[in-house]
């Protein structure tokens, strides 16, 4: 709504064109600021923010990991443990540098499957189909 006491008829196309200006000069120092910083510490710390991290044992992923090299199922089973466990490591922000020592371990267990993590995921995975295709019937609210 414009008030004709208090301002002319070119006021409103004079702010108009002046919240643009200022808009313009924040994006140039903005941009300008970017440029500056040569260790692109704000970047990387966007990019930080995205990072995922394994909240799981570590020698649950070491499973993943040794399942994934043995079914070859990276780079066409090109893809060497070391790689594999590399790649876990970075994508999941964790230390995997015992991993052959955890493959012992998994190796010597006895009383439980050699893949225990890999059978409780096989196992949560179909209670979560099944429960998913369950036929539910629809409650009808006039026949109560």
């Amino acid at each position: 709504m414009i008030e004709s006491d208090f301002s002319t008829e070119l006021d409103y196309l004079f702010s108009k064109f002046r919240a643009y200006e200022m808009l313009r000069d924040y994006i140039i120092k903005r941009v300008k600021f970017l440029h500056q910083e040569s260790d692109r510490s704000r970047i990387n710390e966007l990019s930080d923010k995205m990072k995922r991290s394994w909240s799981g044992d570590k020698i649950e992923l070491v499973e993943i990991a040794y399942g994934i090299y043995y079914t070859q199922r990276l780079n066409n089973g090109k893809a060497e443990i070391s790689d594999i466990i590399d790649w876990l490591e970075e994508s999941l922000n964790t230390d995997l540098s015992q991993a052959y020592r955890m493959f012992v371990d998994i190796r010597r267990r006895k009383t439980i499957s050699y893949t225990k993590f890999i059978d409780e995921m096989r196992h949560e995975i179909n209670v979560h189909i099944e429960d998913s295709i369950k036929y539910r019937p629809k409650f009808n609210s006039q026949n109560k």
